[in-house]
């Protein structure tokens, strides 16, 4: 029998957090989405990916980071995911994913669970190491703009905890785990948690997990490896972080946010590049080993103490006190150059060249007094404004123009 196997009807909604293989699930949930269904298994997600994030922001009241917007993401996305959930039948069992969802604070819980129906309602929390979710929220947030810092300078304002930074303060939200653990566990009850334990060596154990959960077949959830970004490696996000910065410094942060909700060059990067051999994977320098560890029994000695279901081994995510000797990790932890293969210099200037939209033909290269329509689509409400007033100054000036240029014929007669 099948101890993990949730009763028909339940509505099962994954929360992340982020880095903990949620992009690899939902993309296998939503491309065997008929294959589950046809097995009593509905997936549902929202918006153009296969995922909930955009309901999330939306019951949460909060704007997406895609676009330079303050305006909350419409309810809409909220209220279209719930209706869909009731449209499952009794004996269907739902699944929701999104890792935005590992955010919301108690008032936004509470809404939740009563619109999912707290009887119905199941909550899984996935959970890795804590020294990998360092160094891959590093790498995230280098790639999308928000951090310029070295990965040793972030850290080191990530453990003193200082708050007042936003990603900082994002950071600590989503991965303080055993808090994470305790708002869900006091909005839905305990025997509604389950935290899963991911195994590093076992990349099948995330969705024989979710397959037992929901009583799929072996193998019905799986994504396809070229489906699945792979992660920068360290001279990768150097070089990228290096661009940020230098945008930042020259003050032309326009154009990094232009870059940002584009195409990011890091996409391109990890989709296009092949890393050579020896380039170095991004680990926390060993300075930091000794806290982070520390981190990490606490957390799992508080989720043990609020007594939600365990799938896995818990002890598994507490990192290591001292690295294998075998790092070669981390450069400027260690207070050296970072030098970064000649190749990369390339990708980034093509990375940045795409995300700009030149090569796709959606912005001019100077200035005209049109733009495809394509680029306005994709615009900025920023970038709409600058452009309006650009043309109403254009043709403000126009009789000037034309004055000044019947003068200089009257001159010339």
């Amino acid at each position: 029998m099948n101890d993990l196997l949730l009763p028909p009807g339940t509505r099962l909604l994954h929360i992340g957090p982020h880095k903990t293989g949620t992009t690899a699930l939902q993309i296998a949930l939503g491309k065997n989405r008929d294959a589950l269904l046809r097995q009593g298994v509905r997936y549902i997600w929202g918006g153009e990916h296969l995922n909930a994030n955009l309901a999330a922001l939306a019951v949460a009241k909060r704007p997406t980071r895609r676009f330079s917007s303050a305006k909350p993401v419409p309810i809409e996305h909220w209220t279209s995911l719930v209706e869909k959930a009731n449209l499952a039948s009794a004996d269907e069992r739902v699944i929701i994913s999104g890792e935005e969802f590992c955010s919301a604070q108690e008032p936004t819980i509470e809404k939740i669970v009563h619109d999912l129906n707290p009887s119905k309602l199941q909550i899984v929390i996935t959970l890795r190491s804590i020294d990998k979710i360092f160094a891959s929220q590093w790498q995230q947030y280098v790639q999308a703009g928000a951090v310029t810092k070295s990965l040793d300078e972030w850290l080191r304002s990530a453990l003193g905890n200082e708050t007042d930074i936003e990603n900082i303060r994002r950071f600590w939200v989503r991965h303080r785990h055993d808090q994470l653990v305790k708002r869900w566990a006091r909005a839905v009850g305990k025997d509604r948690v389950t935290v899963v334990a991911l195994d590093e060596s076992n990349r099948e154990h995330l969705y024989s997990t979710f397959e037992q959960m929901l009583g799929l077949m072996k193998g019905s959830i799986r994504a396809e490896d070229r489906l699945v970004n792979r992660s920068m490696t360290l001279f990768e996000a150097e070089a990228v972080r290096s661009m940020y910065s230098l945008l930042k410094d020259q003050g032309i942060g326009e154009l990094a946010d232009h870059v940002r909700f584009m195409i990011s060059p890091s996409e391109l990067i990890k989709r296009h590049r092949k890393p050579q051999q020896n380039e170095p994977r991004i680990k926390i320098p060993e300075w930091a080993r000794g806290q982070v560890h520390k981190l990490g029994v606490d957390m799992i000695s508080e989720i043990r103490g609020i007594g939600v279901r365990i799938v896995g081994n818990l002890e598994s995510i507490v990192p290591p006190e001292k690295s294998d000797g075998k790092s070669n990790n981390s450069p400027q932890s260690e207070g050296h150059a970072t030098t970064i293969p000649v190749d990369l210099a390339g990708w980034t200037a093509y990375g940045v060249i795409v995300s700009s939209g030149i090569s796709r033909g959606d912005l001019p290269p100077a200035p005209t007094s049109t733009l495809p329509f394509v680029w306005l689509r994709r615009a900025t409400g920023s970038q709409l404004m600058r452009e309006v007033m650009r043309r109403v100054r254009i043709r403000l000036l126009q009789p000037f123009s034309r004055l000044r240029s019947e003068k200089k014929k009257g001159d010339g007669l």
